[in-house]
């Protein structure tokens, strides 16, 4: 998940996590599941249906449902992943934009780390961070590494 330093500010949530779906069923639960289970509470979630064939759109009405954090775009065609990312962007609401894939894995205290880092360090505007790769099961496969600014 990659982080953009935005100009918006306020009352508005401090994260906008944007998150493009197409046909994810096999992996959305968990992807969502990973961010409303975030230590840091303060986001809103802004998911991007492009047009799925499967069930993920009915996964992520349920989701929405439970969880008012979540907002719901439906793209009655597949628009393709940067356009449904720019329909993101232009509701998010945070300060920051947090970029999460319909396949992807938070781990819980991410967003703490990942804000306190931003709030006490205003000159860096774009954060990104490490990767396990694993397979359907959540077999660890292997692990990509990126520099690290202490």
């Amino acid at each position: 998940m990659c982080y953009y330093r935005t100009v918006k500010q306020g009352k508005n949530p401090l994260i906008s996590v944007i998150i493009p779906v197409y046909n994810a069923n096999g992996y959305l639960p968990l992807a969502l599941d990973s961010i409303l289970s975030q230590t840091y509470r303060h986001f809103e979630l802004i998911a991007v249906d492009d047009g799925s064939t499967d069930n993920s759109l009915e996964i992520l009405k349920k989701y929405a449902k439970k969880d008012s954090r979540i907002k719901l775009i439906q793209n009655k065609r597949n628009l393709n992943i940067a356009n449904s990312l720019n329909k993101a962007i232009k509701m998010a609401k945070g300060q920051f934009i947090a970029r999460m894939d319909a396949d992807d894995i938070s781990l819980p205290h991410r967003f703490q780390k990942q804000i306190h880092f931003l709030l006490k360090h205003p000159e860096i505007v774009i954060l990104g961070g490490q990767v396990r790769t694993i397979n359907t099961h959540g077999k660890a496969l292997g692990r990509k590494l990126f520099p690290i600014l202490d």
